[in-house]
């Protein structure tokens, strides 16, 4: 009997024993098995960064390659902008050149006119001497009357013709001033109304706005031009206002740029 119940109690422990290593047993699979998802978690989570960062790199090369082609083709086109600023520039200087040559062409015109009227006035006196020596009075009177005919269809012819001239030339100045804005509008944008006043048109200024203020508005293709003229005791000074299609307002002093508010306080006079 006793022996029995030794036995009994053996078994028992020996189960007792049996249970609790199966136990530790299923908790050291557990926690096995724990650690192979967290690892697996783990390695799937850097596989995750590492495909993330490798499109990040992708897309930035992709737009680093874009900003570099941006760049190229905002040079090309400033380079062709810089190119067309020089030919019109060019063009500008050839036609300033042109003026300056016919300007000469006119003081030498005026120099030769000048110099016939003299050598008419020395004929003259020297008919009136001849007048002043013939004795008879009647004659005399006829030939100071001849004479004084002469001289003043002379001067009549003379001022028609100057007026003539005068006239061609404005004329001519007008044209040419056209032509050049016509081609400035067409050319550049950063020339495209500096010239607005050329030096012919400028030497019969004073005579055209005789006003002490003159205001003109007139379009051309793509820009509103506003001029105020000011005459002051015969010098000229021409304030300009172009406002263009594209959106861009220039203003000018005679032919030098000027800003907005200077422009503002000088026309409010």
């Amino acid at each position: 009997m006793a022996d029995s119940l030794k036995n009994a109690h053996i078994i028992a422990k020996q189960q007792a024993d049996l249970k609790t290593a199966l136990a530790a047993k299923e908790l050291a699979s557990k926690d096995s098995l724990r650690r192979v998802e967290e690892t697996k978690a783990k390695l799937l989570a850097a596989q995750q960064v590492k495909e993330e960062a490798a499109r990040l790199t992708l897309e930035n090369q992709k737009r680093a390659e874009e900003i570099e082609k941006i760049a190229a083709e905002n040079k090309a086109k400033e380079q062709e902008h810089q190119k067309t600023i020089a030919d019109s520039l060019q063009k500008v200087e050839q036609n300033r050149q042109l003026i300056i040559q016919n300007n000469k062409a006119l003081l030498v015109a005026k120099q030769q006119a000048l110099s016939d009227s003299l050598a008419k006035i020395d004929s003259i006196k020297r008919i009136q001497q001849a007048i002043q020596l013939t004795k008879d009075e009647a004659q005399k009177k006829q030939l100071q009357d001849s004479v004084k005919k002469a001289d003043e269809q002379r001067q009549i012819a003379l001022a028609d013709e100057r007026k003539k001239k005068e006239e061609e030339l404005r004329k001519d100045a007008q044209d040419r001033k056209l032509k050049q804005l016509e081609l400035l509008v067409h050319s550049s944008q950063l020339k495209e109304a500096k010239d607005q006043i050329d030096e012919v048109e400028k030497m019969n200024l004073s005579k055209i706005y005789s006003n002490n203020r003159t205001e003109e508005y007139y379009e051309r293709p793509r820009v509103k031009v506003t001029r105020v003229i000011y005459n002051s005791h015969g010098i000229i000074t021409v304030f300009t206002k172009a406002v263009h299609a594209f959106g861009e307002t220039y203003y000018f002093e005679d032919n030098q740029s000027i800003s907005e508010t200077f422009y503002n306080i000088e026309t409010s006079k």
